[in-house]
């Protein structure tokens, strides 16, 4: 009987795992089997249901590599040698996805007429959601709902984290010109902030190799809205040193401690140096902390670079580095747009020298030298310089004097002087710069005395 009963249920697996002679199940499955899949739809009243099933296997995978592995589990007669049960285990494994399927087969042959058919099987996959001590899968409904949630934690997070680079790319994209770089820092320390960093301070430092210097935008936690630029050179600093050796290696990022004798010659350095401007408060807030964290993350061009009284976590690293890469990625703007500033610049003042040339050019005598004059001063204001006066000085030395025309000022030099030499005050500011073939020179005036040595030698 019992190498009927197996010849029977290879025949079967045969049809079902194989995909061979399909048509066996016609002989060898009851036309009124009952039983289930191991998929929720798969439920059998007929032998025409197995037979359906069979076929959808077959289609679906045959010349796949389909690939399955089978250890007997249990074997029982039972009904006095009339029926049979017979348990399996099987591993399929799916290659197109690289899956594994884990399968239960339980199934019943009866003897009917003389023959073995198959009158029920179930097909069944192991939840290892339900522990050992468990009936029911309480701890693996927990765990996973843990991981549901740790995952929907994730990706709303991960979704913050985009909504908040996206912010700071639109902030670089709508830039018009370079000066709106105070207010790309002040998105990226704003979108910093929501994101549950607890910073002080917010950086962006652009380094310029040739000019060992670097051009910084800052805004604090005292005044968000205030973001100023500063022109730092390359000094001896540690943490300075430490900075540049970091970007130079381009390290993606950077924590430097401050503390001690070293943060209160940071301090001296920049705060009440190279910031010297910032309003008082802000300065003695920032010199205040005993310790400050530094952290930075480097970029092509520089860094942004942030001030907390306590280290940055792992994820605050990893989310202050795709903020860098973000400006990175935008900072091309600001170049094209540096570039085109420049571009007009020399425009405007080549068009500013065109008028004085046309002025000088339209003289017919020397007392039109104070027509240019004129001329000199208005193009300096179209140029955005902020200066009151103009002066043209012509030198004779050989003959010992030289003559100044000015632009008019009410009650300050507005006639053309005739002066003698020696004259201690030009000679060595104006005329020792002149014979020296220098480009430019200047006057200070730093007390009345001086003044009223100006008023004199005029």
């Amino acid at each position: 009987m019992e190498q009927e009963v197996r010849a029977v249920y290879e025949r079967m697996i045969g049809a079902l795992l194989d995909f061979r002679n399909l048509e066996d199940l016609e002989e060898i499955v009851l036309p009124d089997f009952m039983g289930y899949g191991s998929a929720a739809h798969e439920i059998f009243k007929t032998r025409e249901d197995v037979q359906k099933m069979a076929r959808i296997q077959a289609d679906q995978l045959q010349g796949q590599d389909f690939r399955y592995s089978r250890k007997p589990f249990a074997e029982k007669e039972f009904a006095n040698g009339l029926g049979c049960l017979i348990l399996e285990e099987l591993e399929l494994y799916f290659p197109g996805n690289d899956h594994h399927l884990y399968l239960r087969l339980s199934t019943v042959l009866e003897k009917l007429d003389g023959r073995w058919v198959v009158t029920h099987f179930h097909g069944s996959t192991p939840d290892y959601d339900i522990a050992e001590e468990e009936a029911f899968p309480e701890e693996g409904l927990r765990r996973k709902n843990e991981e549901l949630e740790a995952k929907i934690r994730e990706r709303t997070r991960e979704l913050e984290i985009e909504a908040a680079l996206e912010r700071v790319r639109n902030s670089a994209m709508r830039m018009q010109n370079s000066e709106e770089l105070s207010s790309l820092i002040k998105t990226i320390f704003k979108e910093l902030r929501s994101l549950d960093m607890e910073l002080t301070r917010c950086l962006l430092w652009i380094f310029n190799p040739e000019e060992q210097s670097a051009m910084v935008w800052m805004t604090n936690s005292e005044d968000p809205d205030m973001a100023d630029r500063y022109i730092v050179p390359y000094h001896e600093h540690p943490a300075y040193k430490n900075y540049l050796k970091a970007w130079k290696a381009k390290e993606s990022n950077w924590e430097y401690l401050l503390e001690g004798a070293v943060k209160d010659q940071w301090d001296e350095i920049l705060v009440y140096g190279y910031f010297a401007r910032l309003p008082e408060e802000i300065k003695k807030a920032m010199k205040a902390p005993n310790a400050v964290m530094l952290s930075g993350s480097f970029n092509t061009y520089g860094v942004i670079q942030t001030a907390s009284l306590q280290s940055l976590s792992e994820e605050s690293h990893e989310i202050l580095r795709r903020f860098s890469q973000v400006f990175e990625q935008t900072y091309t703007r600001f170049l094209d747009l540096k570039k085109a500033e420049a571009q007009a610049r020399e425009a405007q003042i080549e068009a500013a020298l065109e008028r004085v040339r046309t002025a000088s050019m339209a003289m017919q005598k020397t007392e039109h030298i104070s027509d240019v004059a004129v001329v000199f001063l208005n193009q300096l204001k179209e140029l955005k310089l902020n200066f009151v006066q103009a002066w043209i000085n012509v030198f004779h030395l050989d003959e010992g004097y030289f003559d100044i025309w000015f632009s008019p000022l009410e009650g300050v030099y507005e006639e053309p002087r005739h002066l003698q030499l020696p004259s201690t005050l030009f000679e060595d500011t104006s005329i020792k710069s002149w014979r020296s073939g220098n480009a430019f020179s200047f006057l200070s005036l730093k007390s009345k005395e001086e003044v009223d040595a100006l008023v004199t030698a005029c």
